[in-house]
C-alpha cells in the first residue's frame, strides 16, 4: 500500500489503476483490491469521470499534521538548544498523538550519565513529567478515555496508578503550568516539563529537561522549573499560540 501512495507525486498527482500497477509492478487484480481498501479508508479518492486516483481527504489531513509537526520542530530547535546550554541536561520536545506523547526533537546532555529518549517512540502520558504536562491540559473526556484504555500501567514503584492520585497531580500541574516527576517512568530519573499551546489554547506539546536524579538537587529543580516554563512560553508565542486561562483546559474538539 505504501508503494501505491508513493506513486502520487507532484509530477503524477492523479493515476489510473493500470498506471499504478505498472509503476509498482503489482498485478492489476491485486492493485484494484488495494486501491479499493485505500479509497475506503479515505487515503485515496477516485475521479468517477476519468477513473484516476488522487490523494484522499484523510491523507491530506495526515499530511497537514506532519507539516505542522515539522514546522513546530524547526521553530523549537533553537529553544531546545538554549535549554541544553543553560542546564547541560537532556532536552526534548514531545507532541501529543493518539493518546501518547511522541518525541520529535531532542538534544542530549553533555554528561556521560544522561537521560535517554528516542525520537519517534510513543511514550505514556500518565508516567513522567513530559507526558503529564500534556495530559493535564487535554479535554476532560480525552483524559478519561486515556485512563480507561491504558489502565495506568506501572513502570516503577513511583508510577501513579490510582486515578484519584493522578487527577490531583494533574490539577497541580494546571495550576503551576509545570510538571516535576522523580522516578515515575524510569527509576533514578527526574524530569521537569512545561506545556506548549496553539492559537486556540489547546496543548500541542511539552518541553522537558531530564536527567539522573542525583544531579537534580532541590535548588536545580527550582531553577529548571523557571527555565523550562519560560522556554515553553516563548515557544508557545513563537507558534502563534496562547495558553488557556489559569486552571482551565480547552473544550473537546479544540485539541
Amino acid at each position: 500500500m505504501i508503494d501505491i501512495l508513493q506513486c502520487l507525486t507532484h509530477d503524477t498527482p492523479r493515476l489510473t489503476a493500470a498506471e499504478i500497477s505498472a509503476a509498482t509492478r503489482v498485478p492489476r487484480s491485486t492493485t484494484y483490491r488495494l486501491l479499493a481498501r485505500l479509497e475506503h479508508r479515505g487515503l485515496l479518492a477516485r475521479d468517477a469521470r476519468t477513473g484516476r486516483y488522487f490523494p484522499g481527504l484523510q491523507l491530506l489531513k495526515l499530511g497537514a499534521v506532519a507539516s505542522a509537526q515539522m514546522e513546530l520542530r524547526e521553530i523549537a530547535h533553537p529553544v531546545v538548544m538554549e535549554l541544553l546550554r543553560q542546564t547541560g541536561e537532556t532536552v526534548n520536545l514531545s507532541v501529543y498523538h493518539d493518546g501518547y506523547r511522541v518525541c520529535v526533537e531532542k538534544a542530549d546532555s553533555i554528561h556521560d550519565i544522561r537521560g535517554v529518549i528516542h525520537v519517534g517512540t510513543p511514550y505514556p502520558l500518565h508516567a513522567g513529567a513530559a507526558g503529564k504536562a500534556i495530559l493535564a491540559f487535554l479535554p476532560r473526556e480525552v483524559v478519561d478515555r486515556i485512563i480507561r484504555e491504558q489502565r495506568l500501567a506501572r513502570f516503577t514503584a513511583r508510577t501513579q496508578t490510582r486515578r484519584a492520585s493522578l487527577r490531583a497531580s494533574l490539577a497541580e500541574i494546571r495550576r503551576d503550568r509545570v510538571a516535576v516527576t522523580v522516578g515515575e517512568r524510569v527509576d533514578g530519573a527526574t524530569a521537569v516539563s512545561a506545556p506548549v499551546f496553539d492559537a486556540h489554547g489547546a496543548v500541542v506539546a511539552s518541553l522537558t529537561v531530564s536527567g539522573p536524579s542525583f544531579r537534580f538537587t532541590p535548588e536545580r529543580i527550582k531553577e529548571y522549573r523557571d527555565l523550562v516554563k519560560g522556554a515553553a512560553n516563548r515557544l508557545t508565542r513563537a507558534v502563534g499560540g496562547q495558553p488557556p486561562a489559569a486552571g482551565e483546559r480547552v473544550t473537546a474538539g479544540s485539541s
